[in-house]
């Protein structure tokens, strides 16, 4: 990772966690999420110890030799501590409201993801039993509602929450991303623009409960019902929009008059970033994307079958088809490789990191509704997850996005007095991590002094001395390359799909 040493704005910088759709497979996601949150956490806290080190040192020098050793309780950093926001299609969508308007952790995520797995995919529609799966939905529409319901009831939040509710604080603001279909029937074709239903005031959104908007994004074709809402009709975003983090950008990146932001952040108390919407500054931003499965490398694919020149061919063409509607459901790389271009429209006027994690050894080829192979799907994450190319990747992103945190801490410890006062108390007290309006000295002070402590060894060596879940394994970073004719003048994306300028050097 790349550090301006001289410009430092890492406290600046927002996180945005995107989801993609995928079924069952969402698992992987969080099974990537919570081996991130791990990282974090170690990093995190080998950081604070190296900190309290120098304290309890600069101490024990004044008092002669004498310094009372810190016991304050290690921190357990969960993801609305690092995020700003989250964003998921589909399954991903699912995600993003049990993380952000539920304020799950990553463990409850995956315990109540299992048997919302069973309890949908369990049972299909009768219509579809009686039709041999030729039914317009194979499952219930009401049976995803009652467990959405269930999920807020555990929660002690009504089943009416609204996606716009200011009796209730998201832990994460977050958004859900599904398609409108072109007529007010659900028979009609789709619109061409992604719906972003978020939890923010925004200019293109609208308000909706929680339960319509998960189902909403959840309503695959074939799958599940079409979603009503007033007199518009939805369906979920997966053929077109399976990987959100590009609608997502689109989204959030559009600038508004300051005015009508500042109109909206008054009756919505947000008052982060006035002239963006939602009060999201998206001039600095990281996206972590989780994936549900890519596509295996054109190496490490089955061969075709030998046989299948024996197979009729309007029925190859069937099964043909079928792969490639599949492909185009489940592999996201499509807009990865978008936003690792958005150099080309970027400029000077925002700073863009993006990394992606998605298994790439055969998690895609598990059927969406296939709850039964949830072990198979947790076996090939595993293994992903442990391969040294993830391992340091992982490691790479959690150290940066623990200097932004401690960052973050330090810039809010150094604020007057006055300013905190002036935020209402409605969001002085917010699990998510807040947007400070300007960079200020001890901002910058703070986030070069945790991003110096990296030391130039790595990111890999600070938590060489504590304990890790595995065992540390040792690979060289490839080096940084620009992408000759992709990128405009004063900006290159390098190979861990990170937008700088040029005049960044090496930290």
């Amino acid at each position: 990772m790349m550090h301006n040493e001289n410009n430092s704005s890492s406290a600046r910088r927002i996180n945005v966690l995107t989801l993609d759709g995928g079924g069952i497979r969402g698992l992987s996601s969080l099974l990537i999420l919570k081996d991130l949150m791990c990282y974090v956490n170690e990093y995190v806290q080998a950081l604070e110890e190296q900190q309290q080190q120098q304290q309890q040192q600069q101490a024990s020098d004044r008092n002669n030799g004498t310094a009372e050793p810190s016991e304050e309780a290690p921190r357990d950093i969960q993801p609305h501590d690092i995020f700003h926001l989250v964003a998921g299609t589909s399954t991903g969508g699912l995600i993003a409201i049990m993380l952000g308007k539920l304020g799950m952790t990553v463990d409850e995520c995956i315990a109540a993801y299992e048997q919302l797995a069973s309890d949908i995919f369990g049972k299909k529609h009768l219509r579809a039993r009686l039709t041999g799966g030729l039914a317009l939905a194979r499952y219930s529409a009401s049976g995803m509602a009652d467990r959405i319901r269930a999920l807020l009831q555990t929660k002690e939040l009504s089943e009416n929450l609204g996606m716009h509710s200011p009796s209730h604080e998201d832990k994460i603001a977050c958004a859900v991303i599904c398609r409108e279909h072109q007529n007010p029937s659900r028979y009609s074709e789709f619109l061409p623009d992604a719906v972003c239903i978020c939890s923010l005031q925004c200019p293109t959104g609208f308000d909706c409960s929680v339960c319509e908007a998960a189902r909403a994004t959840s309503a695959a074709p074939t799958f599940f019902p079409v979603q009503r809402i007033g007199d518009r009709y939805f369906s979920d975003g997966g053929m077109e929009f399976n990987n959100p983090s590009y609608e997502i950008w689109c989204h959030y990146s559009q600038c508004i008059s300051v005015a009508e932001t500042r109109r909206r952040s008054a009756a919505t108390e947000i008052e982060d970033c006035p002239g963006h919407p939602g009060g999201l500054d998206f001039s600095e931003v990281r996206f972590v994307n989780l994936g549900t499965g890519d596509v295996p490398p054109p190496d490490r694919q089955s061969t075709s079958n030998k046989f299948a020149i024996l197979i009729p061919a309007p029925i190859r063409m069937i099964v043909s088809l079928k792969n490639k509607l599949k492909k185009i459901a489940v592999s996201a790389q499509g807009t990865a490789n978008v936003m690792r271009g958005l150099a080309t429209v970027a400029g000077g006027r925002f700073s863009i990191q993006y990394d992606r994690f998605s298994a790439d050894n055969g998690v895609c080829f598990i059927k969406m509704d296939k709850y039964r192979k949830i072990p198979e799907l947790k076996v090939l994450t595993t293994q992903y997850l442990r391969t040294p190319t993830t391992q340091r990747r992982l490691r790479r992103l959690a150290a940066s996005i623990a200097a932004d945190y401690l960052a973050r801490q330090r810039d809010r410890q150094a604020r007057p007095t006055s300013d905190l006062l002036s935020v209402p108390q409605h969001n002085a007290n917010a699990g998510r991590p807040k947007v400070p309006h300007s960079a200020s000295s001890s901002r910058n002070a703070a986030s070069t002094d945790t991003e110096r402590s990296l030391g130039n060894s790595g990111a890999e060596s600070i938590v060489s001395n504590t304990p890790s879940r595995q065992p540390s394994t040792e690979v060289t970073t490839p080096a940084s390359r620009s992408t000759p004719g992709s990128s405009p003048p004063g900006t290159f994306l390098d190979g861990t799909d990170t937008l700088h300028d040029r005049n960044i050097s090496e930290g």
